[in-house]
């Protein structure tokens, strides 16, 4: 970001949307490598850009985890990490918030679903998105 560690609160307090870009991604891009880390069935992930949202303040992420095959811990996991999210959220930013929706919305689709472009999946690959990637298993 290019400025001290310690200015960064305050810009994010300040409502700096490329702080909240930076940040947003720097999470992501962490999240995602921790993930594949310890999930085999993790093949990759990605950051879904918004460059409407992102002209704005906005702590919200939406991650898409490609997986060689779906499981239920992933759900579990985007709750938790969500739950920490907000709480981080309010130590460092706004102490009252009370967001509407989780900041972490986390997205799965299959290779299957991928082959398909079904749902979401169909995403991946297209040149009509705006979709990040973050991290990539290694063939």
């Amino acid at each position: 970001m290019g400025c001290p560690s310690t200015e960064i609160p305050e810009r994010l307090r300040g409502g700096c949307p490329s702080s909240f870009t930076h940040l947003r991604y720097f999470l992501a891009k962490q999240l995602v490598s921790y993930l594949g880390s310890v999930d085999d069935r993790i093949t990759a992930g990605y950051l879904f850009t918004n460059s409407a949202a992102e002209a704005k303040p906005n702590p919200n992420m939406s991650i898409v985890l490609r997986v060689s095959q779906n499981s239920p811990a992933l759900s579990s996991l985007a709750k938790w990490f969500d739950a920490q999210l907000l709480a981080e959220y309010k130590r460092i930013v706004e102490p009252t918030a009370v967001p509407s929706r989780p900041l972490l919305d986390l997205y799965v689709v299959t290779e299957a679903e991928i082959a398909q472009r079904a749902g979401l999946a169909a995403l991946i690959g297209s040149t009509h998105t705006q979709l990040l990637l973050l991290w990539e298993r290694a063939s």
